[in-house]
């Protein structure tokens, strides 16, 4: 249970900061862009890079577990994060097109 926790609660983290740093690089853009630059560039790095490198983790986590008779913890998890992930990295996208 503890590595379903700690890749759960890592994608929570990628998904949490990434939202966090887009809401302030929206706030600063006009006053601090290069700053704002940056940390669009940091949420993109946890939604492209480090969430689903995470998220690949978990699955394999889960699918070896599910063929044993457990309850997928992917099937419990699954749209509410991919959702989630999604929309941020519009927005990211959106907001990275401006500069």
């Amino acid at each position: 249970m503890l590595a379903y926790k700690a890749l759960y609660r890592k994608m929570m983290d990628d998904l949490k900061d990434a939202g966090m740093w887009i809401d302030w690089a929206e706030q600063m853009c006009e006053a601090h862009p290069d700053e704002a630059k940056y940390l669009l560039e940091s949420a993109k790095e946890r939604l492209e890079e480090s969430f689903p490198t995470t998220y690949e983790h978990f699955k394999k986590l889960c699918e070896a577990t599910h063929s044993k008779g457990e309850v997928c913890m992917d099937e419990v998890v699954h749209d509410h994060m991919m959702e989630w992930h999604q929309a941020m990295h519009m927005k990211v996208k959106k907001l990275l097109e401006k500069w």
